[in-house]
Parts: structure tokens; sequence; C-alpha cells
């Protein structure tokens, strides 16, 4: 849902070196990428840094928080954080990948949860969540479909738009790569050990940086966490300006 906001600041991303991962990240034989192979050294560095602290996250709507019982994440007002409300959890373990260098998980800290919950089948851990978009990714999807036999072709666009979200376009009142769908607090799906590529993210330095726990949270798809502080939600944004800038709070 679009609806109007405030002026959006207009700084410059700040450049960052990268490398590249030599593995093709959907894991089949091809050539075709389905999220963007380069992670900056400084990432690297600031996955292994971060890995294992439990944090608050603060942009300029506010603090991320769950809704205790859903999947449902909001921001709320960083004057009011410092008043717990039982029904919602704001803080998170950072969780460096293994599969992926330089990228990290955000993981709920369940406060109320059994330390034994750990070693039951059934617990499911929940991490921070986006939704896939953008016109890349909905064409790598249409391609692989259509190369599955029993796959009608007319069922193909319906498949992807129900899977895969369209950015904005050049109407929208911010202009195109917009995605506005709220981040969620999802489980891994039945049979994963490990977070998705939806909860993986990479840190990155914004420009102006006003501390060095100050990020910019980048997805593997190339969209930025975004306070849509008019709505209290985190959804995505095409590009790392104050809106998307993130302070990283230590928790005990």
């Amino acid at each position: 849902q679009q609806t109007t906001s405030p002026q959006h600041n207009q700084n410059k991303q700040h450049p960052t070196k990268n490398v590249k991962r030599n593995d093709d990240d959907d894991g089949d034989d091809d050539d075709n990428n389905d999220t963007d192979n380069s992670i900056s050294e400084s990432s690297i560095a600031f996955a292994n840094e971060w890995n294992n602290r439990k944090v608050q996250i603060r942009g300029v709507g506010g603090t991320i928080r769950v809704e205790r019982g859903t999947v449902n994440v909001t921001t709320t007002s960083n004057s009011s954080q410092h008043h717990p409300n039982a029904n919602f959890q704001s803080h998170f373990v950072i969780r460096a990948s293994k599969e992926f260098p330089g990228t990290i998980a955000f993981e709920v800290v369940e406060e109320d949860r059994d330390d034994n919950d750990d070693n039951d089948d059934n617990y499911k851990k929940r991490y921070l969540t986006v939704n896939m978009y953008g016109d890349a990714p909905r064409q790598d999807a249409a391609q692989a479909l259509g190369a599955v036999p029993d796959v009608l072709a007319d069922t193909i666009p319906f498949i992807v738009d129900f899977a895969i979200g369209r950015p904005s376009g050049e109407t929208n009142f911010e202009g195109t790569g917009f995605h506005y769908s709220p981040m969620t607090a999802a489980t891994t799906p039945s049979g994963a050990t490990t977070p998705t590529k939806l909860q993986l993210f990479t840190l990155e330095v914004p420009t102006p940086r006003r501390t060095s726990s100050s990020f910019g949270i980048r997805s593997l798809f190339g969209s930025y966490w975004r306070s849509q502080h008019w709505d209290k939600v985190v959804s995505q944004s095409p590009h790392m300006l104050s809106d998307e800038t993130w302070h990283l709070q230590r928790v005990g």
C-alpha cells in the first residue's frame, strides 16, 4: 500500500571495495545468479565483528520490534523503547552465515523461551525476513519455471506474481524501485537448519556515518531496509539514504 511520505534525504551512497563469491548463488549448475554476488570486504569484517552480539535496531522511525505470537514487525518511537512492553520483543542476536561469508541474519530473541528449547526438534528460530521483489528475480523465476515440463506456460505469470513482488514504477510518489510490503519475523522452512536467502543481509557504511554502529542493511537482492516511519513498518528501498540508515545498539 502506497501512502504519502515526508521528503526523503538525498545523500549519496559511499562506494565500497567488493569481492566476488565464486559459488553460483542459486545452487544450480548454470550461470544465472538470482542474487547480487558482490560482498564488500568491509561487510565481511562487519559480519565477523558483530557475530553473536545481542542488539536493538533503531532507525529514523524508531526501534524495530516484533509482536509476540505473530510475524508482525513494526517500529516504535525511540523514546518509548525504555518502557518494556510485554507484547513485543525488540532484541535480536546477529548470526554470521557460514554458507555466505559476509552475510548476517537477525535472530529474534524470545525472552520467555526456555534455554532447553534449542534441543527441541519442534522449536523453530525466527529471523527478520524481507519479501523478494524486482524485475531481475521475476525474470529469473520465469525462465526457471519455463524449463519445467509440467508447468503450463500460461500459469507462469501467475506463479511469478504470487511469489515475487513488483518494484514501484515511475508514477509512484517516491519513484521507481521501492517495495512496500513490510518486513516480517519468520521461521525457516521445514527441514532448513539455517536462515534462508530472504533472511540474510550485509552491513554497509552510509554517508554521512554518524557513529561506528550506523549501517545500511542490504538484502542479497540489492535492496535496503527502509524505515517507512509514517506507517511504523520496515519496507525496502533501492538506495541507501537517511531512511535506510540503522543504528545497532548493543544489549547486555
